[in-house]
């Protein structure tokens, strides 16, 4: 499930002049659509991908995860069918387990700008190399593997169906 984030955040949306396309759009509408596609998702694996982190260490205004958290983290409870959250912006990698959700939450690094990260709550695994996640799946097995810019995998998520 690919997802708009930007009007989510709700000082995108306040900032015509730098982000005019983010206030025009209908947070309401892309919830309801997101709420929908999560009711009746029955694959073998279900992935939000946005842009915005719901949780990460950053140095970035707690205010985009607060709202991402307000927004869309109730719908992956309700559902409790998604299996991970695969985001970027942060510019380094992150996987990160919160309390009882079974979901990974996972950031990507970028292939050239990257920032710098220490763990935070939940965090799996971090590293602040530039590179990129390659991301595979049979019905018994999803694999997202953390590749640095020398192409060695530096973390692998695996789920596996019970």
């Amino acid at each position: 499930v690919f997802i708009d984030t930007t009007p989510m955040i709700e000082k995108y949306r306040k900032d015509n002049e730098v982000y005019p396309d983010a206030a025009l759009q209908d947070v309401k509408a892309q919830t309801e659509w997101i709420d929908s596609v999560l009711a009746s998702a029955h694959e073998d694996w279900v992935l939000i991908i946005g842009h915005h982190p719901v949780y990460a260490q950053t140095s970035k205004s707690d205010t985009e995860r607060r709202d991402m958290q307000a927004t869309l983290l109730p719908l992956i409870r309700k559902h409790r069918n998604v299996d991970m959250y695969v985001c970027g912006h942060i510019h380094n990698f992150q996987h990160i387990r919160r309390g009882n959700d079974g979901i990974d939450f996972v950031v990507n690094s970028a292939g050239s700008l990257a920032r710098s990260v220490a763990a935070t709550e939940g965090t799996v695994f971090c590293s602040p190399e530039p590179g990129f996640s390659v991301l595979t799946a049979t019905p018994e097995k999803l694999s997202l593997s953390m590749v640095d810019k020398t192409g060695t995998v530096i973390h692998k998520i695996e789920r596996t169906h019970k």
